[in-house]
């Protein structure tokens, strides 16, 4: 079992920035609010060629590999075989043996195996902060989309479930012994981290079994910003989806006037 170790600055809040620019964009931040349903994305779909895809290997436990190759043959029991083997030191000794020519062509594909997982599974991003510029460009439609606003209090099962995207020069090697592997390096390898250019979006993820669409609570949609340059009519139509919920407040961006920032004010 991998156990990642748990985070201890996460914040309180976490943002969401989405495009209002086409209908299909519209009708999907509109569903997020009138369903309480968001959507985990596929990683093959990610705007960083690097994102999610397995590194090199810098270091690797020749018996801890054996394992791993076994426990993918499971049906083949070579994994209780592996267990046996470790009682006698001569079985220990033959596991722990540099790998063969032929072991070594298993354990290509074992790695490629690790990387269609990742490509099966669904990622939910958030970003700590609804104030940054590059953000609203990027992933709202050049300041005309929206940013939705969620609350960790109101969303116990994701509290426990985000970590946070490290940033680095150089890409995270994999080490692969047990101790490495328990303690979440390859899901910090592979999955929370990207490279430093991407350190404005000061990110957060949650790793889902599949990707699409999965429920939250409906009162951790606490607020809604509009873009300083949303339409008026997108405005309109997002109000419009809340209906009801009186708990969803609204916020304006507003460029500073005296430096390049934003200010983010209730309206």
């Amino acid at each position: 079992m991998v156990h990642m170790l748990e985070p201890t600055n996460r914040p309180d809040l976490f943002y969401k920035y989405r495009s209002l620019q086409s209908l299909c964009e519209r009708r999907r931040v509109l569903r997020i609010i009138k369903t309480s349903n968001i959507y985990y994305a596929p990683p093959l779909s990610f705007n960083d060629p690097f994102d999610c895809k397995v590194p090199p290997v810098k270091s690797c436990d020749p018996c801890f590999v054996r394992y791993l190759i076994a426990a993918q043959k499971a049906k083949t029991g070579d994994d209780k075989l592996i267990a046996a083997r470790m009682r006698t030191p001569a079985g220990r000794d033959e596991l722990n043996a540099a790998l063969s020519p032929a072991e070594q062509s298993e354990f290509k594909v074992l790695v490629e195996s690790i990387q269609r997982k990742v490509n099966e599974t669904g990622v939910l991003s958030f970003s700590a902060r609804c104030d940054r510029i590059l953000m609203w460009s990027h992933y709202a439609d050049n300041h005309k989309g929206v940013c939705l606003k969620f609350s960790l209090e109101k969303w116990r099962d994701m509290s426990m479930a985000l970590y946070p995207v490290a940033y680095r020069v150089k890409r995270l090697s994999l080490q692969l012994d047990a101790q490495s592997f328990g303690q979440g390096q390859l899901v910090q390898a592979v999955a929370l981290t990207k490279d430093r250019g991407w350190k404005y979006e000061q990110e957060w993820r949650a790793l889902g079994q599949a990707r699409g669409e999965f429920p939250f609570p409906v009162d951790a949609l606490v607020g809604i910003i509009f873009g300083c340059m949303t339409p008026d009519a997108d405005k309109a139509r997002v109000r419009r989806a809340t209906a009801g919920r009186t708990h969803v407040k609204f916020y304006q961006a507003r460029m500073k006037e005296a430096e390049f920032g934003l200010d983010v004010v209730p309206c």
